[in-house]
């Protein structure tokens, strides 16, 4: 959308090769302009995380992540602006039933690696990077330290930060701190 005058102009749907059914949700961009976005498996229906390469004339057939292999679902992506890694939700083990973890998977040689879920294990969903992929900030109902299951009764759905290394351009794992309610 672009600013005209006293305003942003009208919202411009994407073409049907993206908008392909009723259920497309939670688009994240790369710098190219590529964008990642959930839309259910053909087969399985389970949500599954697509990307459509971004062109001078639009975008290219979206083509579903290696990531998943429609058994477990996947959504809610954050992606590098180098498109070098992402981080998304998944009901994948080792979530319990109804849960959704956060992992990572990075980009090497043309191909996704084995989805990790984010160490210490942490309940989210929505996850998106701050400007300098030095925070990622995510919405749970618990947060990391109730995850591997607890007594305490869920808070409602709060907005949690937990900073992240980027050494090297990718180092995510270990060195994440506990989440920080905001």
């Amino acid at each position: 959308m672009a600013w005209i005058g006293d305003g942003w102009a009208e919202p411009a749907r994407l073409s049907t090769i993206v908008n392909s059914n009723s259920a497309i949700y939670s688009p994240a961009l790369a710098r190219d302009g590529s964008i990642f976005f959930n839309q259910p498996d053909p087969i399985t229906k389970r949500s599954h995380i697509y990307r459509a390469q971004s062109t001078i004339h639009g975008f290219d057939t979206p083509i579903a992540l290696s990531i998943s292999d429609g058994a477990t679902s996947g959504y809610d992506a954050a992606i590098a602006p180098d498109e070098s890694f992402i981080v998304f939700s998944s009901n994948r083990a080792p979530a319990r039933p109804g849960q959704s973890l956060l992992f990572v998977a990075f980009a090497q040689n043309g191909h996704w690696t084995e989805p990790e879920v984010l160490q210490p294990a942490t309940e989210g969903l929505e996850a998106r990077f701050s400007a300098d992929l030095e925070v990622l900030y995510f919405s749970a109902d618990t947060p990391s330290s109730n995850v591997a299951g607890s007594s305490e009764k869920p808070v409602p759905s709060r907005i949690f930060q937990r900073p992240i290394l980027i050494k090297n351009k990718i180092a995510l794992g270990s060195h994440l701190k506990e989440p920080t309610p905001r």
